[in-house]
C-alpha cells in the first residue's frame, strides 16, 4: 500500500501511542461501555450488564430501583483503577452483543491514539500495528484455505491481542507454515509435519524454486563477483525459523515458554510462507 501523506488514517498508524488506558481516553471509554451495556435488550433486564459481570466474575446486588446503573457504576469505578478490566470489559462488550458502535469505538482509539484497536472481525481488541502487517494478514486469511487461514487467525490473535499468548501464536504459525507447504513438497503425505517437510526439501533441494533468484557475494576470487542461488532456500530458511523456533517440539516434558517479540516474529515468518505459496512464487521447478 503507498504511503499517502493527506490519509489521516495512516498518519495515525504511525504516530506514538499510548500503552494501556490514558486518562484522556477514560471518560469516552467509559461513555461508549454505557452506551451499550444499557442499550435496551432481551430477555432479563439488565441482562447486558449482568453478563458481563457474570463474565468478569464481579457480584452486585440488586436493589429494587435501577439496579443495572448502579452495577455498571461499580464496573466503570473498578475500571478506571485498572486498565486492563477495562479493556477486557470493552473486548468482551464487543465479542458478547456484536454492537453497532464497533466504528465509533475505532474511532474513538484511533483518535486518542490508543495502542489498540477493534479486530478485524470487530469482536475483540488487538494491538495496533502498521497498515502493511494489518494489509499481509488480511490478504492472507482472505486467499488461502480454510485451514492455513484458521492457523494463521488464531496465530495473529494470540500474537498481537490485548492479553498476548505467545506460545498459542507459535504454534499456530507453525501449523499454518506445515499447510501451506506440504500440498508443494509432500502432496503424497497428508501427515507430514514441518520437520519432514523441511527434509524432503533439502533432500533434493533442486526440485523446487522461486520466482525470483538471489544474489551474493562469491566466495572465488575468479569468475562472476556474485553467485545467482535459487530463491526457494529463503523460503525454507523461514521454515527452519519457524520449525526450530517451536521449542516444545524437541523436548519432551517442556513447553514452549515464548516471549511476544519472538513469538510475533514467528508469526510474520508464517504470513510471508504462506503468501509466496499461494502466490505461486514458491512452486515445483519447471522441467
Amino acid at each position: 500500500m503507498a504511503w499517502d501523506p493527506d490519509d489521516f488514517e495512516q498518519q495515525v498508524e504511525l504516530e506514538m501511542h499510548y500503552d494501556d488506558v490514558p486518562t484522556h481516553l477514560l471518560g469516552e471509554l467509559e461513555d461508549w461501555l454505557t452506551t451499550v451495556l444499557l442499550m435496551p435488550g432481551s430477555g432479563t433486564k439488565g441482562y447486558r450488564v449482568r453478563a458481563i459481570l457474570n463474565l468478569l466474575r464481579i457480584t452486585a446486588r440488586e436493589p429494587s430501583i435501577d439496579w443495572r446503573s448502579m452495577a455498571l457504576s461499580k464496573l466503570i469505578h473498578q475500571c478506571r483503577a485498572d486498565s486492563n478490566l477495562m479493556l477486557e470489559t470493552i473486548s468482551l462488550t464487543l465479542r458478547e452483543f456484536d454492537p453497532n458502535g464497533r466504528t465509533s469505538l475505532e474511532t474513538i482509539l484511533r483518535r486518542g491514539r490508543s495502542a489498540y484497536r477493534v479486530r478485524a472481525d470487530g469482536r475483540w481488541l488487538e494491538h495496533r500495528v502498521d497498515p502493511a502487517s494489518r494489509e499481509s494478514i488480511e490478504r492472507a486469511v482472505s486467499e488461502v484455505s480454510p485451514t492455513v487461514s484458521t492457523c494463521l487467525t488464531r496465530a495473529w490473535n494470540a500474537a498481537y491481542g490485548i492479553t498476548p499468548e505467545p506460545d498459542v501464536a507459535a504454534h499456530a504459525a507453525f501449523q499454518a507454515a506445515e499447510a501451506a507447504l506440504r500440498p508443494v513438497i509432500c502432496p503424497q503425505d497428508s501427515a507430514a509435519g514441518l520437520h519432514k517437510i523441511i527434509r524432503t526439501y533439502e533432500d533434493n533441494p533442486t526440485k523446487w524454486e522461486m520466482a525470483v533468484t538471489e544474489a551474493r557475494p562469491s566466495q572465488f576470487r575468479s569468475g562472476p563477483r556474485f553467485a545467482e542461488l535459487d530463491g526457494s532456500e529463503t523460503v525454507m530458511q523461514l521454515a527452519r525459523t519457524i520449525a526450530h523456533g517451536q521449542r516444545g517440539r524437541h523436548a519432551d516434558g517442556e513447553g514452549d515458554n515464548h516471549g511476544v517479540p519472538d513469538a510475533r516474529a514467528i508469526v510474520q515468518c508464517a504470513i510471508a510462507i504462506v503468501m509466496m505459496v499461494n502466490d505461486g512464487a514458491f512452486r515445483l521447478a519447471t522441467p
